[in-house]
């Protein structure tokens, strides 16, 4: 992976196939046989900054409640050690619902598929790997430190459409609160541009694992995580998209956002100045970061109630 490359999707995706070993470098033969990516469940650096501008209180406590999403990757007759992983961000819209996005599941399944490794999706439309099964976690910071919890795949926007969002069960007693959201947004103006104390800002927040890739004796690439940042980006939202033809396949409204983004950030909530989600990061270009609406979410929601899948 060329992680140098700016990609659409802003999921963090390691894939792990020949001489690449994933692997801590101070526990190498214990991380091998453990079930989980130890290295991964970790707290970012003590005193780093978070934020490139002063954030709101009511942002920077909003921010707090978002958490890691880590999906691990196993064959099917070896569940002790996993051969790809992919990150993203969620956040805690119910008592037992985190919403990511799509394609952080999506995106290395479909590049699988590529390898040969089929995928089949249940009556109630969720991904199942021919070959291979996965184990979906959050990683949430705790007084006793940080932990990975299993989270179970609820719903996914439909395929076959850009409905790029995805909900995962979770237990109740999970340290996160649940994140209000408002559908209401305000596109930039001429006016606003002219005058910074008429401008409306929204900050989109997430996590990125940043690897360190190195060469082996043996010839062979390996991987430590060199950073864990946590991070959220102040920017304004420059058009509200709803005649594109990506709306007439399903989204009601697609934002976008002159605002900062990096590859993990997929699925991470963007809040209001009040702290209220408005929409998730779905992808991102050099200058623009694309956000799936709270209204698109809302709906998604309501059709997990109405199926019952939330049960």
């Amino acid at each position: 992976m060329n992680i140098g490359l700016r990609i659409a999707p802003l999921v963090f995706l390691i894939f792990l196939i020949g001489g690449c070993n994933f692997k801590d470098q101070d526990t190498a033969d214990n991380q091998r046989s453990a079930p989980m990516g130890r290295s991964y469940i970790i707290s970012p650096p003590s005193g780093a900054s978070i934020s490139d501008y002063p954030l709101p209180s009511e942002v920077s406590n909003a921010q707090k409640n978002k958490t890691m999403i880590l999906i691990e990757f196993y064959r099917s007759n070896d569940l002790k050690e996993f051969f790809q992983i992919s990150f993203g961000t969620g956040f805690r819209v119910s008592k037992n619902i985190i919403l990511t996005a799509r394609h952080v599941l999506l995106m290395p399944m479909t590049r699988l598929a590529r390898l040969g490794l089929p995928i089949i999706y249940d009556p109630n439309g969720l991904p199942e790997g021919i070959g291979y099964k996965y184990r979906i976690y959050c990683v949430v910071q705790t007084p006793g430190g940080p932990q990975a919890l299993p989270l179970k795949l609820m719903a996914i926007g439909p395929m076959g459409t850009p409905q790029d969002f995805m909900a995962l069960k979770v237990a109740e007693d999970i340290p996160l609160a649940i994140l209000p959201m408002e559908e209401a947004v305000v596109v930039e103006s001429e006016e606003s541009k002219r005058d910074p104390d008429k401008q409306v800002y929204y900050y989109a927040s997430g996590f990125v694992p940043r690897q360190s890739f190195f060469p082996t004796a043996g010839g062979f690439d390996d991987v430590v995580l060199g950073d864990l940042l946590d991070y959220t980006f102040r920017g304004t939202i420059s058009a509200d998209i709803r005649s594109m033809p990506a709306n007439k396949m399903g989204l009601i409204a697609v934002y976008r956002s002159r605002m900062g983004s990096e590859h993990g950030f997929s699925g991470g909530p963007v809040f209001d100045s009040a702290g209220r989600v408005i929409g998730m990061v779905s992808e991102g270009l050099y200058n623009f970061t694309y956000i799936v609406s709270s209204k698109d979410l809302n709906k998604f929601l309501e059709l997990i109630k109405t199926k019952g899948w939330d049960k």
